[in-house]
């Protein structure tokens, strides 16, 4: 069943074709990746919106309502991130509402109700899974800090440490009011951070690790940092241009974006080995999301899983010996939803095997999107959850 709420804006986008309409939705699923909870009978999906057809007939529409089920979205930010991403396609956007109200809050969708967060850790030999932490609503995406002393995660909108020995959390405080997204992490000597980021669309930022002012990097948008190169020189990311998901590069002191991938299909989730030699992420170009690698100029890439599982977010070792990678167990074709059944999973790239590192559990979106490997190389920490 659909959220019923009293506020309900509606975007109206022409979407001739199918394929329009799918880019469409495809840049508002990514656009709120916290709000894909949400049930949405588009093909059986789900999204932060409800897709309405204005005739009621899909087949031959020639517009798409897009309609919020969560109050916590604000439809303004997201209508002004998506009129600046406008293709030849996708010649207008019109807004308005059904209400004089609309909902409030920051551009980030929030946890479905009842959420609970655990914050674990697990130990790589012998798959021992500690909760060392747990909080209602939704938190995502730890990091863990390159001394070893706290996980670093985000939870609506702002970021936190949970200090491991004091087992205790704080805030980081940064100089402004952005809300951050599930995308961040340390530079190699710990000493930066790389923050996602935006009020309606995601941009990347650099800050220290301390804290204080954040430095915007990327020029367009939206940008998804996920890498960031041992020499401290390049960070990677996936960015949308022209509807179209790829890998980028940019210089870690500011300047040009490269773009590395060019094929048919979502790629996502670039990290970098150990070496510098090779970035690994995820991609769709196949038909089937699995785990790729390439040089890291973008040259030579090389198919590394192909099975039934959807794979993304691969993540390699201190050591490069291995690389994590979450498993949804059902196709998600193109996404990565939150709440599914999933699986943490370990590549060993000398042997070029596959083994389970964790049963299957509730999670997705939000799990183990950034590089979340202890600095010795030992455990992981990733996040699970539970609904009631």
């Amino acid at each position: 069943m659909f959220a019923v709420h009293s506020f309900d804006p509606y975007l109206l986008i022409p979407a001739g074709t199918g394929e329009e309409a799918e880019s469409t939705i495809r840049f508002f699923r990514r656009h709120q990746p916290q709000a894909t909870n949400f049930p949405c009978s588009y093909q059986k999906d789900f999204l932060p919106f409800r897709i309405r057809n204005v005739q009621g007939q899909p087949s031959d529409s020639k517009a798409l309502f897009l309609q919020t089920i969560c109050p916590a979205i604000n439809i303004l930010s997201v209508y002004n991130a998506y009129e600046r991403m406008i293709t030849r396609n996708l010649t207008s956007v019109i807004l308005f509402f059904l209400q004089a109200l609309f909902c409030n809050g920051h551009s980030h969708a929030q946890a479905p109700a009842g959420v609970q967060s655990y914050l674990e850790t697990i130990d790589i030999r012998t798959g021992k899974r500690t909760v060392v932490y747990s909080t209602a609503g939704l938190l995502e995406s730890p990091n863990w800090s390159k001394d070893g002393r706290y996980l670093l995660y985000n939870k609506q909108g702002r970021l936190y440490r949970y200090w491991l020995s004091d087992r205790i959390t704080d805030e980081l405080p940064f100089d402004s009011s952005l809300p951050a997204n599930n995308d961040h992490g340390f530079s190699p000597d710990g000493s930066q951070l790389a923050i996602s980021a935006g009020d309606g669309s995601s941009h990347i930022y650099t800050a220290s690790a301390e804290g204080g002012p954040l430095r915007q990097l990327t020029g367009q948008s939206p940008s998804y940092w996920h890498g960031w190169s041992p020499d401290g020189k390049t960070l990677a990311f996936a960015g949308q241009r022209n509807g179209d998901f790829d890998i980028y590069t940019i210089p870690a002191d500011g300047g040009p974006e490269k773009r590395l991938t060019r094929e048919k299909g979502l790629d996502d989730g670039p990290d970098y080995s150990p070496d510098g030699q090779y970035i690994y992420f995820n991609s769709y170009r196949t038909g089937r999301m699995q785990i790729w690698r390439m040089k890291a100029d973008g040259s030579d890439p090389e198919q590394l899983t192909d099975d039934r599982y959807a794979n993304w977010f691969p993540h390699p070792s201190p050591n490069g010996n291995q690389v994590v990678f979450l498993s949804f167990t059902e196709d998600q074709q193109q996404e990565h939803p939150f709440g599914r059944n999933v699986q943490l999973r370990l590549l060993d790239i000398v042997s070029q095997t596959v083994r389970d590192l964790t049963p299957v559990f509730f999670g997705g979106q939000g799990t183990i999107n950034v590089p979340s490997w202890s600095p010795d190389g030992r455990r992981l920490a990733f996040v699970s959850y539970r609904i009631p």
